[in-house]
């Protein structure tokens, strides 16, 4: 959800420090930062679809090096203010996920193209975007030596796999085709 996507932007934020959030890291080729900045605005985006459904927003046109990238600071006022603008009322937020809503993205270097799309789908969208950088971000701080949740950029499906794996015995707890009843028996 777009909340578990903000409440997991605002534990990375705060467990790293102003230089950790904008150093430039070699294997992930961007900083911290720099995935932050992306993964909210996407959520933001979605956001701003959930306030006025005739918005159009364009994915492809989104503020690059700005405050957000380089400053700790607004990063998590901006996810604050953010967590602050959810719906409180469920029934508020479920009606409108079906409004249907126009999105915009680049389909070549040249040309954009606006897909119909619904409300609903856009909040999903975002929140696994951000999943997606939020995997990378966890990349960035492990080789940092700064600690992060272990479902950090998973998906809620390989949580619960992995959940559900580690219920299930192990291999090595089966019996083998030796210890197996046999028809004979």
């Amino acid at each position: 959800s777009i909340e578990s996507s903000l409440n997991n932007h605002m534990s990375v934020l705060n467990s790293v420090t102003q230089d950790e959030y904008v150093r430039q890291h070699e294997i992930i080729s961007a900083s911290v930062g720099q995935h932050v900045r992306h993964s909210l605005f996407h959520v933001k985006s979605s956001l701003e679809l959930l306030k006025d459904p005739h918005t159009n927003v364009n994915y492809d046109e989104r503020p690059r090096e700005d405050e957000i990238e380089t400053s700790l600071a607004a990063a998590k006022e901006a996810v604050q203010s953010m967590l602050d603008s959810l719906p409180t009322s469920s029934s508020s937020s479920s009606t409108a996920t079906n409004t249907p809503v126009n999105v915009t993205f680049k389909t070549t270097p040249s040309i954009n193209t606006t897909f119909p799309s619904s409300l609903s789908r856009e909040l999903f969208f975002a929140s696994h975007h951000s999943l997606h950088h939020l995997s990378s971000v966890k990349i960035a701080l492990t080789s940092m030596g700064v600690g992060a949740a272990s479902d950090l950029g998973k998906a809620p499906s390989t949580v619960a796999h992995e959940s559900s794996s580690n219920d299930s015995p192990s291999s090595d707890d089966s019996p083998s085709s030796d210890d197996s009843p046999s028809s004979d028996d």
